[in-house]
């Protein structure tokens, strides 16, 4: 678990550089979520996806403070926090909970990015971030 952990915390940072090149960050983090999920023991403990998500978000949450000083309006980086952290806990916890079935988890990987696309979109046009 604390290699997982690790990886996760560190893991917004080269994924940011991927995303250079391949401009879906949707579609990247996803499938770094599938991947991550289907390497976490196999023991059901809830803990495993919650920690991931919370990591994940906390260290993209850093990166996206480039954006908030350079914009100079931190009045919606409350609100990101909590919505980031939220958006990838949450998508952490039922990818896992689907992890074991190969064509359920295939499903859910596919509405993950859907459902990561429209949050980046709709936050994006909210906040201007």
């Amino acid at each position: 678990m604390l290699l997982l952990s690790a990886i996760c915390l560190f893991a917004p940072f080269p994924l940011l550089i991927v995303e250079q090149l391949l401009p879906f960050p949707f579609l990247i983090e996803e499938i770094f979520r599938y991947f991550v999920v289907k390497n976490t023991p196999e023991k059901n403990n809830w803990l495993y996806p919650i920690v991931f998500g919370i990591l994940f978000s906390l260290s993209e949450t850093m990166l996206y403070l480039v954006n908030f000083f350079k914009l100079g309006n931190f009045e919606n980086l409350f609100l990101r926090i909590i919505l980031t952290t939220s958006l990838h806990t949450g998508l952490f916890v039922l990818m896992y909970f689907f992890r074991s079935r190969k064509a359920l988890s295939i499903l859910f990987l596919v509405n993950a990015i859907i459902i990561h696309y429209l949050y980046n979109f709709q936050v994006g046009f909210r906040m201007g971030v």
